[in-house]
């Protein structure tokens, strides 16, 4: 499990951890807990470095994650940002809204639009408050070929 970094949202009051009870498959996987203080946040993990450094216009590039929600009717995001430099060219978005708790796939596609751009890999759960969290695991970016 490496490439995964920091918080995407407010970190003092969020944790991200390598966990071996989070794990879909394999040893790890990563565990996102919301901390005192924390209140309906947006709060999960990001790629880094990105795992898409040079797209190619055209491309289809898949997007897949596993997540287990910590309770039913908790809603997790995966996004995948299409960016040259500090401008955004495309963004796709899937959420879940958990009807139970257990290992729920999440998978998209985004076309890239221009040669030469990066792509940001997101998940996160939306409205996190202290003593939540969710575990997510087998992370996957791919294109034909």
């Amino acid at each position: 499990m490496t490439g995964w970094t920091g918080t995407y949202g407010p970190s003092k009051y969020v944790t991200i951890t390598r966990d071996a009870a989070a794990a879909h498959t394999g040893g790890y996987g990563v565990k996102v807990t919301g901390l005192t203080g924390a209140s309906n946040l947006s709060s999960g993990f990001s790629d880094s470095p990105r795992w898409v450094s040079q797209t190619v216009a055209g491309t289809t590039y898949t997007q897949s994650a596993w997540v287990d929600p910590a309770f039913a009717g908790q809603k997790i995001t995966m996004r995948l940002r299409e960016w040259n430099g500090s401008t955004l060219v495309a963004d796709k978005v899937v959420t879940i809204t958990a009807a139970a708790a257990g290992w729920q796939q999440l998978t998209q596609t985004l076309t890239a639009v221009r040669s030469g751009d990066q792509l940001a890999f997101v998940v996160y759960a939306k409205a996190i408050s202290a003593g939540q969290f969710f575990y997510a695991d087998d992370f996957s970016l791919t294109s034909p070929g």
